[in-house]
């Protein structure tokens, strides 16, 4: 009888052939399972042997022996044959073997690892499972979760997350409060944490702030063995779930979490030189989402260039578009970086456009637009020109950005003295007009939005300052409808004012100083060529009042004073010692 343990031993796919030619007459399922596990082994180390003329041999010898051995096949055996299947590149036993593990007295008899091994396949392989069948394998999970070990519960989320799973709240409480504990997070390593968060994060799921806080700290522990993978992973991951410190007495946590990304970072920079492409995208995109300006590593990137130009060339048109996008969300601008991520996307582009999407070529307009590089423009038409050739799969966001670029092209021609095309040079009418519509139709929804509690205390506060011209006005569309400013007032020399009321959306970190983030910046600019003179109040400068209205009415005085300033031949602001105050101002000549 050939033996399991035999099969395990082979050094090659020509041995384990051997093997079974040689006990033809005595094979059971143990030997056939222990056959395709070695298979898949050594395909996983050699992943040209799944392509090669052995492997299709032996393959298809353990293919014709399976249906006799199928009844003799356990959880451990069925779940090893399909783990098998994800490294031979050989899917046609999964859908039988699949059927055969959900019977219910297979399923009820696996393990965690049996479970996990299949769950991990069936998403490495992109397989369609039903939700039903997903419900009972994650169950299966759930219910051994305390038995389990972190490296089955990680990678069961994670391909529960890639699968579409829509994951019981029961489930993920389940599974989080067994990996939190203790003693799993001290088992656990850095790619487990980083799964983790992914399946998390795939699943459309939050983490609790105090698990997450235990994860983070765990992670940041064990840095020192994390691949670079690992840490960008992580990154993308507690980013793409936007998650948000809710409650004052969290606080802490968020500055904790600050602290451990720049540990992440510098880790993330240390291994600068093993990097792969993806890796600088994906952070600098996670970063972006967390509103956290990455200064070691554009640092490291700026001062190594060897490694920003493997970076660039070896980069595909998604990651260059996703480097992009981050710089403009960060309002971020590096010539080296921005600039060389640019040119290599144009440079592919002409090669080859079919690799590029519709979402990938708007990013890369809106960014350019967001930090105002008029230098770029013939790259944008360029860009934009390749968006019109694929726009039956665009979404509307995309197009929005589209309109914000046609709306900064037509802004830059204004300001020197033209009319100007814009993107009508590149795209059709019936395109411009779909994408002012996506654009004025988000407008028009945020304006009819009620105002948040800060913005109706400012409102309050301008509303006391006597001598407008036209008072303060909430949520007012700029005439061309395409600005919404959160308020709007004429002062009494007639100088119109847009105050917008800026919470902490609009600003990114920056070495612990909080700056105007990139579409913020580019909404400031609009409103300026539209003929308004833009007043920021910023949330954190209006906390710190805490209420006091005569203290805020003397913030905003100064405030106007300040930005104004430059507008008047002469003007004064004068607070009287009581209210309602007084704002007086001469005529413009």
């Amino acid at each position: 009888m050939l033996s399991g343990r035999l099969c395990a031993q082979a050094e090659s796919l020509q041995e384990l052939q051997q093997l079974l030619h040689q006990h033809v007459n005595n094979i059971d399922g143990i030997a056939v399972a222990a056959a395709y596990t070695r298979a898949g082994k050594l395909c996983q180390r050699d992943a040209a042997l799944a392509q090669s003329p052995a492997a299709r041999e032996l393959l298809q010898h353990l293919d014709q022996l399976l249906p006799s051995v199928c009844a003799q096949l356990g959880p451990r055996e069925l779940s090893n044959i399909i783990w098998s299947c994800a490294y031979t590149q050989h899917t046609g036993p999964v859908a039988p073997l699949l059927a055969d593990f959900m019977q219910p007295k297979i399923l009820s008899a696996a393990n965690c690892h049996d479970v996990a091994n299949v769950l991990r396949t069936l998403a490495i392989l992109k397989w369609q499972v039903p939700q039903q069948q997903l419900g009972q394998l994650a169950a299966a999970v759930a219910g051994q979760a305390d038995k389990a070990t972190p490296q089955q519960i990680s990678n069961s989320v994670w391909a529960l997350g890639k699968l579409g799973y829509q994951m019981l709240q029961q489930q993920l409480t389940v599974l989080l409060a067994a990996f939190t504990t203790e003693g799993m997070l001290a088992r656990a390593n850095t790619q487990d944490i980083a799964n983790l968060l992914l399946g998390m994060a795939y699943l459309g799921q939050q983490v609790p702030a105090a698990q997450l806080q235990l994860l983070l700290a765990a992670y940041v522990s064990k840095r020192s063995g994390a691949k670079a993978q690992d840490i960008g992973n992580l990154l993308w991951a507690v980013s793409g779930m936007r998650q948000q410190v809710q409650t004052e007495h969290l606080g802490q946590l968020q500055a904790a979490f600050v602290q451990q990304l720049e540990l992440l970072l510098a880790a993330l920079v240390e291994q600068l030189h093993r990097a792969m492409p993806q890796e600088i995208p994906n952070t600098l995109l996670a970063c972006a989402r967390f509103r956290h300006v990455p200064e070691q590593l554009l640092a490291a990137l700026q001062q190594q260039p060897q490694h920003m130009q493997r970076f660039l060339t070896g980069a595909n048109p998604q990651e260059l578009a996703n480097t992009v996008l981050a710089c403009g969300m960060l309002g971020h601008y590096s010539e080296l970086l921005l600039g060389g991520a640019l040119q290599q996307a144009v440079k592919l582009l002409q090669q080859d456009s079919s690799k590029f999407t519709f979402q990938g070529l708007s990013n890369l307009c809106w960014a350019m637009a967001v930090l105002n590089l008029h230098q770029y423009v013939p790259a944008v038409l360029q860009l934009a020109e390749a968006a019109s050739r694929v726009w039956d799969s665009a979404a509307p966001q995309n197009w929005q950005q589209l309109h914000q670029v046609q709306l900064w092209l037509l802004d830059l021609a204004a300001a020197e003295g033209g009319k100007g095309a814009g993107l009508l040079q590149v795209l059709s009418k019936q395109q411009l007009d779909e994408c002012r519509q996506a654009w004025q139709d988000q407008v028009a929804s945020n304006s009819a939005a009620k105002p948040s509690a800060m913005q109706q205390q400012v409102s309050k506060a301008l509303q006391q300052l006597l001598g407008w011209r036209v008072p303060p006005k909430q949520e007012v569309l700029t005439d061309d409808r395409n600005f919404s400013v959160d308020i709007v007032a004429v002062t009494a020399a007639g100088v119109r004012l847009a105050v917008e009321v800026d919470g902490p959306t609009h600003f990114v970190n920056v070495g612990g100083r909080w700056e105007v983030e990139g579409p913020t910046q580019y909404r400031n600019r609009a409103l300026t060529a539209r003929g308004y003179t833009v007043i920021s109040i910023p949330w954190r400068e209006w906390a710190q009042m805490k209420g006091a209205q005569q203290q805020q009415q003397q913030y905003l005085l100064d405030k106007l004073k300040g930005e104004t300033y430059s507008l008047f031949s002469a003007c004064s602001w004068h607070l009287e010692s009581a209210c309602p105050l007084h704002l007086q101002a001469t005529a413009l000549h």
